[in-house]
């Protein structure tokens, strides 16, 4: 079980972050067509992954998995736009370091770009939490662009086609299926 230093710590990271988002779809998102007017932004299935706090955002333009850093973490040094690969038991994803000025430094890693496949909150919320358990499962291992003895979606398809057997790819993990 988490300890309560680490939840009051979840739980303060993900309302600065939904807030901050909230502000800047009032303020400079709201009026444009990639948005989805049936979502607003939330936070969900933050956890603690190796000493950060770590879940899924939703906006009304985007659906990201986001870590921040941990009580003790100084992040002040990483360079926004640069790409860092992350290693979850599902497999390897990039994530790209941002900064928000009244936020602070967190990394990102896109799961959706545009939110209009989705009808609803719940719809969205679904997913979210499906990626969250797909992410942290062997299970459920991606095939990356490093893996040796898969190097085109065309050896992919072969190899399931010759062993009858499903091997997601890295974008169907993150996606939950949907694309």
């Amino acid at each position: 079980m988490l300890e309560t230093q680490e939840m009051s710590q979840l739980q303060d990271a993900s309302n600065t972050l939904v807030a901050e988002f909230t502000k800047i779809w009032h303020h400079k998102m709201i009026d444009l067509n990639i948005a989805n007017d049936n979502l607003y932004v939330q936070a969900v299935g933050f956890q603690m992954h190796r000493g950060q706090p770590l879940g899924i955002l939703i906006a009304p333009w985007f659906m990201n998995l986001i870590q921040l850093p941990g009580v003790d973490d100084n992040w002040s040094d990483l360079s926004p736009g640069i790409k860092e690969i992350i290693e979850f038991p599902s497999g390897c994803y990039e994530f790209i370091h941002n900064r928000l000025e009244q936020f602070g430094d967190y990394k990102s890693c896109s799961l959706f770009s545009h939110m209009n496949c989705f009808i609803d909150q719940s719809q969205a919320n679904s997913v979210a939490d499906a990626v969250m358990q797909a992410l942290f499962s062997k299970q459920y291992k991606t095939i990356s662009a490093s893996d040796n003895f898969i190097s085109d979606e065309n050896k992919l398809y072969s190899s399931q086609q010759e062993n009858n057997s499903w091997v997601l790819s890295r974008r169907k993990i993150i996606s939950a299926g949907m694309v």
